[in-house]
């Protein structure tokens, strides 16, 4: 099993578009310790399987994660963009977008999933 929690943080930190789109550093594996920053991208591994495996070994590691985009003001295009362009240079390719806006919260929420085959030994 292949861990790319601080893979993908230490690639999302270096995209200064990104950054400053957020207003800062503000992505977070799982929960972001403040839910009430906005705009934030949380973040979590969906799926980590084996992709390629013979003899009990395993060659690749079939991994998805889901990245929530979280906004007051709309659905953050220029964020989702600068994460699929992210994670586009670590192997992976979207799977899905999807917007939602809650009405209850009055939350913009978009959620991008993405996987990537990744060698595991």
């Amino acid at each position: 099993m292949i861990d790319l929690d601080a893979t993908i943080v230490a690639a999302l930190k270096a995209d200064a578009t990104l950054v400053a789109a957020l207003g800062g550093q503000r992505f977070y594996n799982i929960k972001a310790p403040n839910a009430g920053e906005f705009p934030r991208l949380s973040f979590f591994c969906l799926a980590n399987s084996i992709g390629l495996g013979a003899d009990n070994v395993e060659f690749l590691a079939d991994i998805s994660y889901q990245f929530d985009i979280w906004s007051l003001t709309s659905w953050e295009v220029t964020i989702a963009q600068r994460v699929e362009a992210v994670l586009s240079s670590l192997g992976f390719v979207r799977d899905n977008l999807v917007r939602v806006y809650e009405d209850d919260t009055g939350i913009y929420h978009a959620v991008l999933t993405a996987t990537a085959l990744k060698k595991a030994i």
